[in-house]
């Protein structure tokens, strides 16, 4: 089930958001959440084993 998640931008930042949502045609929110997905993604930290578990 979605819930809803209100968040406070500067105009620069939520100006930014929105013309990058819209380069890659996205809704905005879907722009963010795909944003912090890849964000977590990339900084998550996993042992070797769990590392090639994900790659197989």
């Amino acid at each position: 089930m979605s819930q809803t998640v209100t968040l406070k931008l500067d105009d620069a930042v939520y100006q930014k958001f929105k013309g990058l949502a819209a380069h890659v045609n996205r809704p905005l929110s879907n722009f963010i959440q795909t944003a912090a997905l890849r964000f977590v993604e990339e900084h998550e930290v996993v042992d070797e084993y769990e590392m090639a578990e994900i790659k197989a």
